[in-house]
């Protein structure tokens, strides 16, 4: 276990803790400790604080929480903080406050670079890190009001998230399985061509399956039954006879 250099601070004064209360707060660091000790002191100083402790997992978390500024660590395994930074501006303008231990300047210039608003090196003060977090919010606020999160889709029934692996109807998340969502996610990068059967089989399933078009069409099925308005009357996987299927972007659907 990594030691934890957090050092922490008088309490600030009422003011500045007004400023902060509500507000939501992101955590993506593998260190455990690290985090359940900033959530112990953001939550006294009246924020909403969720952690996470790999960067495709704070990805997920983004989504669900929606936070107002996030906090972010470099060194993590699989997905670092550089790569967490930028998947997060591809669909979202939520601030960025990278927290690590390296100081050398190109890491910080990278940080900047990927599209962190700030970079904080551990350890550090908690009443620093309040004051840039207040500065943070200050600056987002002033510039563009509370953070967008952009749907990679969205016609006002049906929106679903690609890096997230979300899909909504009317506002509500529904569970799709990882089948289901890999051939879903094919057709809508594919949206208004036509998907051979075969095409389908091989992205989805990885190989030409003995009545592979009849499986394919059983899943079809299921995702007509869970998206569709109309599962009888589908509009957005129309299906081309002999050929394949494909995904039709809509307006705007009324459920």
């Amino acid at each position: 276990m990594r030691e934890v250099t957090l050092r922490f601070a008088r309490r600030p004064q009422k003011r500045k803790m007004e400023e902060l209360e509500n507000v939501r707060i992101l955590i993506v660091d593998d260190d455990p400790v690290l985090c359940q000790l900033l959530k112990t002191v953001l939550r006294v100083e009246g924020m909403e604080v969720e952690a996470a402790n790999s960067g495709e997992a704070g990805i997920q978390v983004m989504y669900r929480m929606k936070p107002d500024l996030v906090l972010l660590d470099i060194m993590m395994p699989e997905v670092d903080g550089w790569e967490t930074t930028q998947r997060i501006r591809q669909v979202a303008n939520v601030p960025i406050i990278i927290i690590s231990a390296l100081s050398r300047t190109e890491d910080i210039v990278r940080s900047l670079e990927s599209g962190a608003d700030d970079f904080i090196n551990k350890p550090f003060e908690m009443e620093e890190l309040l004051a840039r977090i207040r500065a943070v919010r200050r600056r987002a606020i002033s510039f563009g009001g509370p953070p967008e999160y952009a749907h990679d889709y969205d016609d006002g029934y049906l929106a679903f998230n690609i890096p997230a692996r979300q899909v909504y109807l009317s506002g509500e998340e529904i569970y799709l399985s990882a089948t289901e969502y890999k051939l879903f996610e094919y057709l809508f990068r594919h949206a208004g061509r036509v998907c051979p059967n075969a095409d389908l089989l091989e992205h989805v399933w990885g190989s030409l399956m003995p009545n592979g078009t009849r499986y394919l069409h059983v899943y079809i099925w299921k995702l007509r039954s869970k998206i569709e308005p109309e599962t009888g009357r589908p509009v957005y996987f129309q299906t081309e006879h002999g050929t394949g299927y494909r995904f039709e972007r809509q307006q705007q659907v009324k459920a």
